[in-house]
């Protein structure tokens, strides 16, 4: 007797296949259907955002150091990506040592600008050591005589195919120097008191979302040429919710010396010690009769939270207009999805300088 095997018939294949993609087709109908379409785009980027500021709570946690440290990282890393920009869109890697000069000018600045932030606020602690002490006493001429070197060696290394481009070098990293006085004043900022740091960042990141979320909504009216998606809409509307999120978050800090204090090292102990700071200290208003308690400090969280507004989103404008005169979408990969350092942080450099000086001009 011949064996025979049954083989599945066509109809049967096709039947599971077709249920199969019934049942994804099921799927991915109830994910698309279960969320408008309209609220993707604001749910996804506040999710990111919501997610940063998680991130940024727990370094908060670690205290100014480790928010000194987060400071120095952002920077280093947005200096990157703005160098390999300038090297695409300039064709800089034909300059003979080019990234060892952008480098080698990266490490004088950060070498000048950390070693006078450590020898303002804790200058004290090495000067026990002659070699330390040399370093301290006489940190700004060693950081000038570094970077005189550096320039003598760029004059050598000058080469006549090369002079425009080299120049080019020259002008551009000297240019993203500017971050690093940014970076020096948020640094200043943080051991003034991370108060300081922290509520101006989250004024920023708020406003950036609020413009987004109001300008997704109701945004009709362009705002600006160079960044078309920005509208008058969400300008508006994040400058009024930005105004209400400062008074909301700044008293929260205010009555925890964590936040408020500058930190303080010494040989015998270390902390942080604040000397009768009246900003922090809880004062009786009464408006119409009715009397509550506000901080000093939140009159000047309403002039962070004006400049955060009015001002800030000028430095995405300027980083858009830059993308588009070179060609660029982001400035870099560095937050999957959503772009580079730089793309998440342009707002906030003008803003670091502002609260540094306002502290030294308005508080000081």
């Amino acid at each position: 007797m011949r064996n025979t095997k049954k083989l599945p018939s066509k109809s049967s294949d096709n039947e599971c296949d077709t249920k199969s993609k019934a049942h994804q087709d099921n799927s991915v109908n109830f994910y698309s259907l279960s969320l408008d379409p309209r609220w993707k785009g604001p749910i996804l980027r506040s999710t990111i955002g919501l997610l940063l500021i998680a991130t940024f709570s727990l370094i908060i946690k670690i205290g100014p150091v480790g928010l000194v440290f987060l400071v120095m990282l952002i920077f280093l890393r947005g200096f990157q990506e703005l160098l390999n920009v300038g090297f695409n869109a300039f064709s800089f890697h034909t300059v003979p040592y080019s990234k060892t000069l952008s480098y080698t000018l990266l490490f004088i600045f950060n070498y000048f600008i950390l070693g006078s932030i450590i020898t303002e606020k804790f200058g004290h602690l090495l000067t026990n050591h002659v070699s330390t002490l040399i370093l301290v006493q006489h940190h700004k001429f060693i950081s000038f005589n570094l970077y005189t070197l550096f320039f003598i060696i760029f004059v050598l290394m000058l080469q006549k195919p090369h002079y425009h481009k080299q120049y080019t070098l020259f002008g551009y990293i000297h240019i993203l120097m500017l971050l690093y006085v940014s970076c020096y004043m948020s640094i200043g900022n943080i051991l003034h008191g991370s108060i300081w740091f922290i509520v101006p960042v989250l004024l920023v990141i708020f406003n950036d979302i609020a413009a987004y979320v109001f300008g997704h909504f109701y945004g009709r009216i362009k705002l600006i040429d160079i960044s078309p998606n920005k509208t008058w809409e969400g300008f508006i509307g994040a400058f009024f919710t930005t105004l209400i999120f400062g008074q909301i978050i700044s008293p929260l800090m205010c009555p925890y010396e964590f936040f408020t204090c500058p930190i303080e090292l010494g040989l015998s102990q270390s902390g942080y010690r604040c000397h009768d700071w009246q900003l922090f200290q809880k004062e009786k208003v009464a408006i119409f009769g009715i009397g509550f308690g506000v901080f000093p400090f939140q009159k000047h969280a309403f002039f962070f939270s004006l400049y955060a507004s009015l001002v800030a989103p000028f430095g995405g404008f300027f980083a858009s207009g830059f993308k588009r005169a070179i060609g660029i979408k982001d400035f870099g990969n560095t937050i999957p999805g959503h772009g580079g350092i730089i793309d998440r942080f342009d707002c906030h450099i003008l803003t670091n300088i502002f609260i540094y000086l306002y502290i030294h001009s308005v508080i000081n």
